[in-house]
Formats: C-alpha cells, sequence, structure tokens
C-alpha cells in the first residue's frame, strides 16, 4: 500500500495537535513546574531521547506511552507504522519534537505566564478533570445488559427509534377507479363486504383490474382515498370516493399492517440496541448515585440567581406581548379612522 504524502502530514498534524493538547498540564506556575520536571528527570523511563538546554525532556517510556495514546486515537497510524520504516521518527517523534519547542518558547516568552494563558489552562484543566472523573466513575460501576435486557428494549422502543423501521404500519387497501359513479356504485355492490375474496371475484366479472396498496401517514396518495383509509375502523370494509381529480374509487380496506423492522438478529442492530439499553440503564443507575450523593455529602442548591434570570425573562416576554398588543391596535385605529374618512366622502358625493 502507497501512503501519501499528504496523508502522512495529515497524520503528523494531528498528532502535533494531539500532543499540544497532552502537553498542556506542563504549562504551570514555576513551583509547580519545577514539580513537573523532577517527574520528566526520573530515571527509570529508559532511554534520554530528546533535551532542551541541557535539560531532559522525553524518554523512551514516555514515548511509547504517547505512540500508545496516538494509535489509539487514530487508527491509520498502525497501519502506516507498518507500512513506513522511519514513521516513529518522522511523525512521532518530530511532532512530539515541535510541540515540546513550541512549548519552550512559549514559556521563555512568559506567555504562559499571563492572566489569559492561566485562565485558558484552568478551564481546560477542569473540564479534563471533570472528563476523568466521569470516566473513573463509570469504570468503578460497569453497566451490563444481557441480550434479553436488549431484546426486550427493541420491542418496547422499535417504533421510536429513528432509522429502524423498513415500512411504517398502515392499512392494506384494494381499490377499482372509474369515470362514472353509478358504476362505482354498481361495483361497490358487487364486492359485498369489500374482502378481497369479494372485491377480486367482483373485478373479475366485470373485468376490471384491482390496485393493491399500503397507505400509511407518509403515503403520497391521493389525499381523499388516504383520509378515507386511515380512517378505517371496521375490516374487511368498502367506501365509494370521489378523488382529488373527479374520478371515483371503490375501496376495499383488507386489514391494519403493521410497521416492520430490521431483525434485532442483525449483528449491527443488535449492537446499536445493546448501547442504547446500556446508556439508558447507566443514565438511570447514575441520577440514582447523585441523588444519593446529593443527599449524603449535603449538596444545597442556590437557585435565587436562576429564579431571578427568570423572572426577568418572563417580565421582557411580558413587555414585548404588550408592545405587539399596543401596535396592533394602533393599526386597527389607523384602519377604522381611514375607513371612516371614507365614508364622509362617499356621503359627500352624494
Amino acid at each position: 500500500m502507497i501512503i501519501s504524502r499528504t496523508e502522512k502530514g495529515s497524520v503528523s498534524t494531528f498528532l502535533l495537535a494531539g500532543s499540544l493538547l497532552l502537553l498542556t498540564g506542563c504549562f504551570q506556575d514555576k513551583k509547580e513546574l519545577r514539580v513537573a520536571d523532577q517527574v520528566c528527570l526520573a530515571t527509570d523511563k529508559g532511554e534520554l531521547l530528546l533535551s532542551i538546554d541541557g535539560k531532559p525532556v522525553l524518554y523512551a517510556q514516555d514515548f511509547e506511552e504517547q505512540k500508545a495514546m496516538a494509535m489509539q486515537s487514530e487508527p491509520r497510524l498502525q497501519m502506516i507504522l507498518q507500512m513506513v520504516p522511519d514513521a516513529e521518527y518522522t511523525m512521532i517523534f518530530k511532532s512530539l519534537e515541535a510541540a515540546y519547542v513550541i512549548k519552550e518558547y512559549i514559556h521563555r516568552q512568559g506567555i504562559d505566564e499571563t492572566p489569559e494563558f492561566k485562565k485558558t489552562l484552568r478551564d481546560a484543566q477542569e473540564a479534563f478533570l471533570i472528563q476523568m472523573c466521569m470516566k473513573a466513575y463509570q469504570d468503578a460501576h460497569p453497566i451490563t445488559v444481557t441480550k434479553k435486557e436488549a431484546q426486550d428494549y427493541y420491542n418496547a422502543h422499535k417504533s421510536t427509534i429513528q432509522g429502524l423501521a423498513t415500512a411504517p404500519a398502515g392499512i392494506e387497501v384494494i381499490a377499482v377507479k372509474f369515470d362514472k359513479k353509478e358504476d362505482a356504485e354498481n361495483f361497490a355492490q358487487k364486492a359485498k363486504d369489500g374482502s378481497k375474496k369479494h372485491f377480486e371475484a367482483a373485478a373479475k366479472e366485470l373485468g376490471l383490474t384491482v390496485l393493491p396498496m399500503v397507505i400509511s401517514d407518509e403515503s403520497y396518495a391521493d389525499e381523499v382515498v388516504k383520509s378515507v383509509a386511515l380512517s378505517a375502523t371496521k375490516f374487511p370494509s368498502k367506501e365509494v370516493v370521489k378523488t382529488t381529480d373527479g374520478s371515483y374509487m371503490v375501496l376495499g380496506m383488507i386489514s391494519k399492517k403493521d410497521a416492520e423492522y430490521h431483525s434485532f438478529d442483525l449483528p449491527e442492530v443488535e449492537k446499536g440496541i445493546t448501547d442504547m439499553c446500556m446508556n439508558e440503564k447507566r443514565e438511570a443507575a447514575q441520577l440514582a448515585d447523585i441523588a444519593k450523593f446529593k443527599e449524603e455529602f449535603n449538596v444545597v442548591e442556590h437557585k435565587a440567581y436562576f429564579e431571578k434570570k427568570s423572572e426577568a425573562t418572563a417580565q421582557m416576554h411580558k413587555a414585548l406581548q404588550q408592545a405587539h398588543n399596543a401596535a396592533m391596535n394602533a393599526d386597527q385605529s389607523a384602519d377604522d379612522v381611514e375607513m371612516i374618512e371614507e365614508d364622509v366622502l362617499f356621503q359627500d358625493k352624494i
């Protein structure tokens, strides 16, 4: 397989961006930076791969860990590493080197000491910390879903899961079209109860063609035909209708037809349903735990802030409605005055 220069460049760019994100934790105040440097100076991390101004920056163990994370995030990378002999150096190491050089530049310029930089870093660290806490919580509280649970979930929710239906629910209908009302009514009498058996027998006797169809809410059928079919409550039944084009049609409502769905036994369907069921179970369990933790940790919500904002929003909506009503009344008054003036002018002419 040929790996293009463009593809190699795009992966390198990805790695560079990822490395910068991974390295943000090193941008701290000077005291914390010295502690971080002490970690980097550990001697049990294998060979030294990179130093800046005599200070060790990247060891073999660090490199392998970052490579593993990059391969997990970018599946193409493993294939590229196998196909390109020097890819570890030219793509991963050089990307990391570039990231560390930029980090050093930012530090030497004092940019990492600016309030804006520190605030952005704190926000990023807090967001990342929350993500780590959520993952740690989920790892500590694993959720499993049995095949039966997934099957039950499928049966209970299949009608509401987008993309699962292959055919919508509807009414199975057979129909015969006529130009004249009398002919339609004559056929309807021969069709008796409107069942498929009697419908087809009457059509065969008169040499007519029977049109089978399934009408649902999504159907592009004649609106009159659609309305009559979907409002049927008795099966079988028949109805003579005048369609929107002026012709007549005898409808035989045969039965209700249930929606059809992709089988649960399809691997992709089972996996998707299992994931949905697992997410729902996880959410329910997490909400229950949070309710318990809130009581245990004496969590107090101070809602005055939101109540004031809600009240201000309500007042704004009220003011806008009053202004709208006033404008409407002003327009109506202007129309009334104009009508009176026109009436006076008309009376003068008389």
